[in-house]
């Protein structure tokens, strides 16, 4: 959801502009429906919750799980996300797609994923597999493995 914040607005407005003229499309409040649509042929997520913020003052403000980059990842895409918080334990660098730390860095990865198809490609594979690891029938057996307790039994 788009934030009510006048600054998150103001940056969007700014974002916008800037992509003018480059093959760049904002979904804004995009229903799930939508984005599931979205996720099947886009190339490349960028995800940069928590960027400018310090992890350590303020570690509510950095993204937790990462629903967004596994349901991404999940449709094929290469995500290229801000290395803080649970990103770093969703996303390898260079495996299933980019950890960044940086504007420039961020800048250079996405021009890396965007020239080197051939990257990409490997990359987009690995993404996928690594999505599955976060199925529902994944957390139920890993849910048992924690308890110890064979006998649990889950109703989907």
């Amino acid at each position: 959801m788009l934030s009510e914040d006048p600054r998150a607005q103001e940056h969007l407005k700014l974002c916008v502009k800037e992509a003018t003229g480059y093959p760049v499309k904002f979904h804004i409040n995009a229903s799930f429906q939508t984005l599931k649509e979205l996720y099947g042929f886009s190339k490349i997520l960028i995800h940069a919750t928590g960027m400018a913020k310090n992890e350590l003052e303020s570690p509510e403000l950095m993204e937790h799980f990462g629903i967004a980059p596994v349901e991404a990842m999940s449709g094929g895409c290469v995500p290229i996300v801000i290395s803080k918080g649970g990103l770093l334990e969703i996303v390898q660098d260079g495996v299933d797609g980019f950890l960044w730390s940086s504007e420039q860095e961020l800048k250079q990865k996405l021009l890396t994923a965007i020239t080197n198809n051939e990257l990409w490609l490997r990359l987009s594979k690995k993404a996928i597999e690594k999505s599955q690891q976060f199925s529902v029938q994944k957390f139920h057996d890993r849910l048992k493995q924690v308890l110890d307790y064979r006998d649990l039994i889950f109703d989907y």
